[in-house]
């Protein structure tokens, strides 16, 4: 979520800029009161959260993501802020009276969003550490996921730490607990094809074709052939998202003769893949380049259906370009 404040004007958007401000009334009135700028632009988490303090002890619980979808409503709104109550944990800071803070150092970022927040029951700074012993970073990560959270990001404290909008770099990595194990990372897919399942899959899909986005000539490339992680409910879910989106080969997907999936689908549908290695494939399209070939996964494995995602927030082709040279 990112909240803008101008006087009192107080907005707060989705990460797909979505106006929401509606949704969370008691969230406008905490910023109003907490918020110690007259113009600044704030990032950070929205989460379905619960304090409970007895004197100088407190107890907290998070709640999964789909209690928070609770609160995107358009009746019964104060209903709602009862039912389920929320808690914005921010942990970053793009603007502040009248200046661009995404070339500033993180160090400084920071700093200025603790001057600038007031912690209440509602708005929260996210909890950090600062270090660079492994040891520390594990003991912090163990704690988050006894916590029944995802896991950790780290983020780069030098001085070119600037805030790199939407892109994945030294500068912030996600470290989540499916590889705490491994140099693993996930990606945000969209799905441009399905091909027929067997066995206890007949009826169903067997796999999905997935494709990354390449910016600069504005079309999907396929990426990986993802068959594996999915439950009998997800499958299920799945074939009926799926389930209208049959199309002839879109236009806007560049697939090679021997990836051409049973059925083509319009790329709507997003999903979270963990992979384990980026390879070069004759097969794939991602990153191709005249007389060379392109980028694929390796032991792609689903994770989650990503509904608060489009097809244009997906993973890039300079994602995993970078993402490679980098392992």
């Amino acid at each position: 979520m990112q909240i803008h404040k101008d006087g009192d004007e107080i907005k707060a958007f989705s990460r797909r800029l979505e106006n929401i401000t509606a949704q969370y009334p008691d969230l406008v009135e905490a910023v109003r009161k907490g918020v110690l700028a007259d113009k600044i632009v704030l990032d950070g988490e929205i989460v379905a959260y619960l304090e409970n303090r007895q004197g100088n002890d407190s107890t907290e619980k998070f709640y999964p993501f789909q209690k928070l979808m609770q609160r995107r409503r358009k009746y019964e709104v104060e209903k709602y802020t009862k039912i389920c109550p929320v808690a914005v944990f921010f942990f970053d800071i793009m603007y502040l009276e009248g200046n661009s803070l995404l070339k500033e150092p993180y160090p400084k970022r920071r700093t200025l969003l603790e001057k600038h927040v007031k912690e209440s029951g509602i708005l929260r700074l996210a909890r950090r550490i600062v270090t660079d012993s492994l040891e520390e970073v594990e003991d912090f990560f163990d704690e988050t996921l006894e916590k029944k959270l995802e896991g950790i990001v780290i983020k780069a404290m030098d001085s070119d730490s600037v805030y790199e909008a939407g892109k994945r770099s030294w500068l912030w990595l996600k470290w989540k607990e499916e590889y705490a194990e491994g140099m693993r990372e996930t990606f945000d897919l969209v799905i441009v094809g399905k091909y027929y399942g067997r066995g206890k899959r007949k009826g169903s899909f067997g796999a999905l074709l997935c494709a990354v986005l390449n910016e600069d000539k504005q079309r999907f490339e396929t990426f990986t052939k993802v068959g594996t992680g999915f439950t009998d409910a997800d499958a299920k879910e799945i074939d009926n998202l799926l389930s209208e989106l049959g199309a002839e080969a879109p236009k806007d997907v560049f697939i090679k003769s021997r990836m051409l999936p049973d059925t083509f689908i319009e790329p709507t549908v997003v999903i979270e893949v963990l992979g384990t290695e980026i390879t070069e494939s004759p097969g794939h399209t991602a990153g191709e380049k005249k007389g060379k070939t392109g980028l694929a996964l390796r032991f792609p494995r689903f994770l989650r259906i990503r509904y608060d995602k489009g097809p244009d927030d997906i993973t890039t082709v300079n994602e995993i370009r970078n993402l490679k040279e980098r392992i």
